[in-house]
């Protein structure tokens, strides 16, 4: 329910059934990672990186998953903490799933989760990671991992994202 009330544009519904499904089960790291994705689309920093400490306390493998990763990252840069930041996007950039948007999600531990993960978050770790090597005042990795992004993402609905962090780059 919650999942199809957040595709739905129902942010508070979509975290209203969320808090009633952890209140049942509090270690469902989906539900968790779910919860940090929309109060950080929320601006709600805080309680997102609550629900992150959370999801990794229930499951230590989940670090290496590209989603979880990447609202890591958003929160961390939210909170101008550059350096977190950059040692988290490094380490997803990394990720099988992000190098290669056909690679297996499932983490070494065998576990798979249902996060919303594709070409438009996989952009972003790639876009955040150029927007903390600049806040880093490192342009050449900045134009490296830009490179790489702009042959990757051509052709794709993604494509017009790098191309505006490309100009203020």
């Amino acid at each position: 329910m919650a999942k199809s009330k957040y595709l739905a544009n129902d942010s508070n519904a979509a975290l209203k059934e969320l808090h009633d499904c952890l209140d049942k089960d509090p270690t469902m790291v989906e539900a968790h990672i779910l919860s940090a994705l929309i109060n950080s689309e929320l601006k709600q920093s805080k309680a997102a990186n609550i629900n992150l400490q959370q999801a990794f306390a229930q499951d230590f493998s989940i670090r290496e998953n590209p989603v979880f990763m990447l609202m890591r990252s958003e929160v961390e840069l939210k909170t101008e903490d550059y350096d977190a930041a950059l040692k988290t996007l490094e380490a997803a950039i990394l990720l099988p799933q992000v190098q290669d948007i056909t690679a297996s999600a499932a983490s070494s531990s065998g576990k798979k989760y249902s996060l919303p993960y594709g070409n438009e978050e996989r952009a972003r770790i790639f876009l955040n990671l150029v927007l903390c090597y600049c806040h880093k005042k490192e342009f050449d990795k900045a134009k490296k991992i830009m490179t790489r992004a702009i042959s990757e993402f051509q052709g794709t609905a993604e494509e017009v994202k790098v191309m505006l962090t490309q100009s203020d780059l």
